[in-house]
């Protein structure tokens, strides 16, 4: 499964920031997960980022588990399937300043930015290039 970070300043061409596979059949979103990471750990230190996502459930579970604090958030995201990358993302989102939004786009629907991901990813999966462990 492959995933892909791409950005866009003041309306350029997208750019390939970070792509990669995992190196075991995972599922779409552990993909997406890692697209969040390297998106976030790629943005500028205390400089708004949107991060587009075409998976509904990342998008839904990345405000309760990353933008809010205290202990009932931080128990939500230790009980998620995917605790270890939620923690990563939480701490990332920390270091850049809490500065990322994460919104939803249509998949396969003509989205410059999606089209532009997709096909890094599907680039990704297909490399011979080293893996991510998902």
């Amino acid at each position: 499964m492959g995933f892909a970070s791409v950005f866009s300043y003041k309306g350029a061409a997208y750019q390939s920031a970070v792509i990669g596979r995992g190196d075991s059949p995972a599922s779409s979103s552990k993909a997406e997960l890692a697209g969040v990471v390297a998106s976030i750990l790629c943005s500028l230190r205390n400089r708004a980022a949107m991060i587009h996502i075409d998976n509904q459930s990342v998008v839904d579970q990345f405000k309760p588990l990353i933008q809010q604090d205290g202990i009932f958030a931080e128990h939500r995201r230790i009980r998620s399937p995917d605790a270890e990358w939620w923690q990563l993302i939480h701490r990332g989102y920390q270091q850049q300043g809490k500065k990322v939004n994460a919104s939803w786009v249509r998949a396969h629907n003509g989205d410059p930015g999606n089209t532009a991901a997709d096909a890094w990813a599907t680039k990704a999966h297909t490399s011979g290039r080293a893996s991510w462990r998902f």
